[in-house]
This record gives structure tokens, sequence and C-alpha cells, in this order.
């Protein structure tokens, strides 16, 4: 009669320790506090094998991306080189093929910073990144190339630079710290925001016909030195200062299922106490002496 109010499942008992924790996540894995701050789900369940075939997949996508970019840098290089050793003066010629290896080697550079934020929760950063490089790089290769372009190309080349290049060093930052703690990343947060705004100021100023005012170049100039150092104050903090972060709940983004468990088992023994007359320590007593025996 007593027992039969008591759950039956002995998982439950407190004899077996704690349970249901297998949709946890797990805050000494690294990116479980960064899936907070990027408002991913760390706890979301995937199908078996399907992290490792992404992992997979992943490793051989960046294993194919740095090899295009080393083996185009290569190849601009040898002939840039070529085209310093080889006999007779130096002409448009090869003046246009040095330009052509910095365009490849520029590209090179920001395809890595781009690549730095493969399979993190920000990636997107790069994609981007990655799509609006193409633009600058055609744009060079075309004015290194062809003598008939306007100054409407330029304006159009230096703001696909400026976006560029914005979007290279936010994808460095990024990869570097977003797994920090919690003073690095206000850091990093706001130091992405001043990025933002000194790439805007040099757009304006592209963009606009007039030239702009000696007040505006100032302002330009403080921001600019704020995104510098932020920039160094972010990787300084990140590698050459490590701060330890403040320990976690485990169970930051939910209620603990712990939690849940004792509250349901306490409000069904109260309700079974309250039935018989007796306290809920007496009747959790009784109930244990007849499921394992009276206690010595």
């Amino acid at each position: 009669m007593l027992t039969s109010s008591i759950p039956s499942n002995r998982t439950s008992s407190p004899r077996f320790g704690r349970f249901c924790t297998c949709n946890r996540p797990n805050p000494s894995v690294p990116g479980a506090s960064a899936a907070k701050l990027w408002g991913r789900d760390a706890a979301r369940p995937i199908a078996p094998g399907s992290g490792l075939r992404d992992d997979q997949a992943m490793k051989e996508l960046r294993s194919l991306v740095v090899k295009l970019v080393i083996g185009s840098f290569s190849i601009a290089a040898l002939l840039g080189i070529i085209a310093l050793l080889a006999g007779g003066s130096f002409g448009n010629t090869e003046g246009r093929i040095l330009l052509t290896t910095v365009a490849v080697g520029v590209t090179s550079i920001a395809a890595l910073c781009y690549l730095s934020t493969a399979d993190k929760p920000f990636q997107l950063v790069g994609v981007v990144g990655g799509a609006v490089s193409l633009v600058p790089f055609a744009l060079a290769l075309w004015m290194t190339w062809d003598d008939s372009y306007s100054d409407h190309l330029w304006r159009i080349f230096g703001i696909g630079i400026t976006v560029a290049v914005s979007l290279a060093q936010a994808s460095l930052l990024l990869a570097l710290a977003y797994d920090s703690p919690p003073i690095v990343r206000q850091l990093l947060l706001a130091t992405l925001s001043i990025i933002g705004v000194v790439a805007v100021l040099i757009i304006i100023s592209l963009a606009t016909q007039n030239g702009m005012s000696d007040g505006y170049w100032r302002i330009f100039g403080v921001v600019a030195i704020l995104d510098t150092l932020g920039t160094v104050t972010v990787a300084a903090l990140q590698k050459f200062v490590p701060i330890q972060p403040k320990a976690e709940s485990p169970h930051p983004d939910g209620p603990n299922p712990d939690d849940e468990v004792k509250a349901t088992l306490d409000a069904r023994i109260a309700a079974a106490a309250s039935e018989r007359g007796v306290s809920k320590a007496q009747l959790v007593s009784e109930a244990l002496d007849k499921l394992l025996g009276p206690s010595s």
C-alpha cells in the first residue's frame, strides 16, 4: 500500500545519482559559452554521426581553400619574379604583372582571414567577406590591364576594399576572442562596432563628390585610433594575458532537469504523506524500509 505511491523506477532514487544529462550543454567544451553569447542552442540534439560528417566536410573544404590560395599566390609570385629578372627594360607589362601579383596576394591574405570563421557560429561573416572581396579583386585586375576606366570605378573599388578589409578584420577578431571571458567579449563587441563606424566614414567620403571638412577627418582619426587600440587590446588580452572566466551555471539556457525531478518527487511524497497523516520523512523512511529492508 505504502510503496504504491512511490515511483517504481529506481533510477529516480538519489541512490542512483543524477540523470537526464544527455542534453545538457557542457560548459567545459570550447564554444559552450560562445553559444550563449551568439544565441545558439548548445544543447540542440543532432543525428548520430552527422557531427563527424560535417566536421570532415568542413576540414576538406578548408584544406581545398588553403591549397587554392597558396597555389594561386605562388603562381602570381612566380610571374612577378620572372617579370623582374627577365632581360630588357621595366615597362608597362612588367608593372602590370607586379600589380596583379599584389592583388592576388592581398586577396589571398583576406581569404585566409575569412577562412578563420569556418565551422563557427559566425561563419556567415567570413562567407560574406569572401563574396565581397571578389568585387575589388576583379576591379583591380580590370584597372590594371585596361586603361579605360572612370572615376566612378575607382570609388566602387575603394568602397569594395573598405568593406572587404573591415570584414577580414572582424573575422580575425571573432575567431580569436569569440569564446573569451566576459570582459574580453564586451571589448570585442565594442571594437567590432568601431570597425563598422570606420568603414561607414570611409564609404561616405568615397561616395561623396565634394571633399569632406576638416572636422570630419578629425573625427575619423579619433575613431581609427580607437579601432586600432581595440584590436590590439583584444588580441593582447586573449593571447598574452588570459583572464579566468567566471564559473557558469551548468544550465544557462534553461531550467535544471534535476530541479524539475526533485520538485515532482517532493510533490508526490507530500501528497502521499498528507493522505496517510504522516510526515514526509516518516513516509520516505517506511517506504525505504519496505523496499530495501529495515536499516540496522
